[in-house]
């Protein structure tokens, strides 16, 4: 049976912990969270108001002598209950609002209030009258539901007493809540949420390439749902690695434009099912403007598209968390896979770690396992690509849960402190949409003062796809040269005539403005890339000085490598052509 993504706040095996997802009060609730106290035991409660109930004759929340444990006291309005639910475990003084528990609650016993599973309530004689027994969730279900995923999609704000215990104040993150955050819109959120619903209105028709929007099977995806098992791939004496039990918590956040709803889904859910709830500070969710009509995520929706490089640094910068976590959004996360990373940036806050990425087929969804000796390089072109890590390091590895030392890595998925992120520059941001932002922050981390690891004892499946279903302005092959060859000025140095040997048609390319990396790289003091070839990637071929290299060229376009394996034929950027005469010529290397 699938169950709804609402459904997992009420599991007895998943502790919930969507209170701190995006939703942060001035004052935090102690260290429980809302949820976890909406899903207590079904059992009944003798003594649910500990030391006295509540009576609104003078004040909603005014404190009276000792009553029956399960007795209600004389009316209460709804807003006072619904305010019981959200006030954090701090006192409010009634000279700005009426609402004062005198002396404070703890949250659990404020919420005893509405968990009361022997019955419910109605408001036909008073707020509070028993009516026949209903479920702990008769309550919630009162109120008109909104998606549960608008909890994982609203930016961290706070809110002041100043009028009310739930007032809004100025959001203190750029994705601003529109409209803003009503005190009955916790309650909303907490609605079931009808995933089936939520999945069919973007069912595929019949007749319709599951694989035209978004580059991989869809009809297949939606058939998995949003939750499904998955194999623990890694190395059996990783489940023995004991870490630090005080951790620190993480902001993850996920940037998507247009994804498919079932791979969202699946991402999102895999995090809550195979991660500690103590290391989830917030769950950010950014909405590049996608197109989808009816999408749940309006609370983050940005106002352009900002691209993948953009989005994310906008998420950082919402993030209230110490170290930061980038998933894309079609990935699942698999057994323990945060506490190694969380471990290796905790000891050392320039580290930025990656999981080992498993394979998730674009045609059947299945999760293969990645090996576990590989590691992130590159050639030239700036082309990414998976190596083996070199035999030396290979025979000096006598334990498979070593973090492996790379280069470079992918980019879609890491772990980062966020004071390391910041005093780094984060991105750079004159890069457009996707693609090269991977190698400009490898090089600057390395050469910064830094490192990067791979680390086997953490698992990522993610679905590679061999297009991308979304638009460039400038064109894909275009977009991924300007970004390159940005990361070869700013960081490569004398080497960067190999970049230019290997991909002729960047020299003609506008890249726009570097004065503002320079002046960081000046600032931070960092090292050559002459030392990042000795030290980092010393298995790096410098090609053979006799070589002539040139373009291929036939007509207005141009043989490239397009970022990937392939080749194809692109159009010439201005000037590629024009230092050569000749209309076709191939690379010949002495050996």
């Amino acid at each position: 049976m699938q169950l709804s993504l609402f459904s997992l706040l009420f599991s007895p095996s998943i502790p919930p912990l969507f209170y701190c997802l995006s939703l942060t009060p001035t004052s935090p609730l102690s260290h429980l969270s809302i949820l976890r106290l909406l899903c207590l035991p079904s059992h009944s409660y003798t003594s649910c108001l500990p030391s006295h109930s509540y009576t609104s004759s003078v004040s909603p929340l005014t404190p009276t002598p000792p009553v029956s444990p399960l007795s209600p006291t004389p009316p209460l309005s709804p807003r006072s209950l619904l305010h019981l639910l959200c006030l954090p475990s701090h006192s409010y003084t009634s000279s700005v609002s009426p609402l004062t528990p005198t002396p404070p609650l703890s949250p659990l016993s404020l919420l005893h209030l509405l968990c009361l599973p022997s019955h419910s309530y109605t408001s036909s004689v008073s707020p509070l009258t028993p009516t026949p027994p209903l479920s702990p969730l008769s309550l919630l279900h009162l109120l008109s539901p909104l998606s549960l995923l608008h909890l994982l999609c609203l930016p961290s704000h706070s809110y002041t007493s100043s009028v009310s215990p739930l007032t809004p104040t100025p959001p203190v993150s750029p994705l601003t809540p529109t409209p803003p955050l009503s005190p009955l819109s916790l309650l909303h959120l907490l609605c079931s949420f009808d995933e089936k619903a939520y999945l069919l209105e973007k069912q595929l028709k019949a007749g319709d390439d599951p694989y035209r929007d978004h580059a991989f099977n869809l009809a297949e995806s939606d058939r998995l749902g949003s939750e499904r098992a998955i194999r623990d791939t890694r190395h059996y004496r990783c489940a023995s690695v004991n870490y630090d039990a005080t951790l620190p918590p993480t902001s993850i956040i996920i940037t998507f434009n247009n994804e498919a709803r079932s791979t969202l889904l699946r991402t999102i859910k895999s995090v809550l099912l195979r991660s500690p709830p103590s290391l989830i500070q917030e769950i950010i969710l950014i909405d590049d403007f996608s197109t989808d009509p009816v999408f749940p995520c309006s609370y983050c929706t940005l106002i352009c598209v900002l691209g993948l490089i953009r989005s994310r640094v906008r998420g950082a910068d919402s993030a209230s968390a110490s170290i930061l976590t980038f998933l894309d959004s079609h990935c699942e996360v698999n057994t323990d896979w945060l506490q190694p990373m969380i471990q290796r940036v905790k000891e050392d806050r320039t580290r930025v770690v990656s999981p080992i990425i498993d394979v998730i087929s674009l045609d059947n969804f299945a999760y293969l396992a990645a090996s576990a000796d590989l590691r992130g390089g590159f050639d030239w072109s700036l082309h990414f690509k998976w190596e083996q890590i070199p035999i030396e390091q290979k025979m000096s590895r006598n334990d498979p849960t070593l973090p492996i030392r790379t280069p470079v890595i992918a980019g879609g998925i890491f772990v980062m402190d966020k004071s390391w992120f910041n005093h780094l520059g984060q991105y750079d941001t004159h890069m457009d949409i996707w693609g090269g932002e991977n190698f400009e922050l490898s090089f600057r981390v390395w050469m910064c003062g830094g490192s990067l690891e791979i680390l086997p004892c953490s698992r990522v499946g993610h679905v590679f796809r061999k297009r991308h279903p979304y638009d460039f302005p400038e064109g894909n092959a275009l977009t991924y040269i300007k970004n390159t060859r940005r990361a070869a000025e700013v960081w490569m140095d004398e080497y960067k005539q190999y970049y230019y040997s290997a991909r002729p048609s960047a020299q003609g390319k506008a890249f726009g403005s570097i004065a503002d990396r320079l002046t960081l790289r000046h600032k931070l003091n960092c090292k050559s890339f002459h030392w990042y070839m000795e030290n980092v990637y010393p298995e790096l071929r410098i090609p053979e000085r006799d070589a002539v290299s040139s373009v291929l060229r036939q007509g207005g376009l141009c043989l490239e490598s397009l970022g990937s394996d392939s080749l194809g034929l692109a159009e010439c950027s201005k000037g590629s052509g024009a230092m050569r005469p000749q209309s076709q010529v191939s690379t010949i290397t002495h050996h």
